[in-house]
């Protein structure tokens, strides 16, 4: 789908953590829903860029969460490094509390 939008010419690809959570949402809106989110996105990125979940709305990021849609491991050491171990910054940047991110670490082991 992102092909079909020129992210491909423009050199923008999603992180794998990125296109598991899309993957493992539910689109309650439906397909159209997603195409928005990707238009979006690819609206906003700057070309070569690599989009991860901190580009995502922060709204869809807390629904994901709130959902129960776990964000990947690799997701959180992902946004864990970006913040540079700041926890705090790590959970505003993934929409959830700081205790769910301790928490979803603490699962990991």
């Amino acid at each position: 789908m992102l092909d079909g939008m020129g992210a491909a010419r423009r050199g923008i690809a999603l992180s794998p953590a990125l296109a598991q959570a899309i993957r493992g949402y539910r689109w309650p809106g439906n397909l159209r829903e997603l195409a928005n989110l990707l238009a979006t996105l690819l609206a906003l990125a700057d070309d070569g860029a690599t989009l991860s979940l901190e580009h995502m709305p922060a709204a869809l990021r807390a629904d994901m969460a709130s959902a129960g849609h776990a964000v990947a491991d690799s997701a959180l050491e992902q946004v864990l490094r970006r913040c540079g171990g700041n926890a705090s910054a790590a959970a505003r940047a993934l929409g959830i509390s700081r205790s769910t991110l301790y928490r979803r670490l603490a699962k990991r082991g």
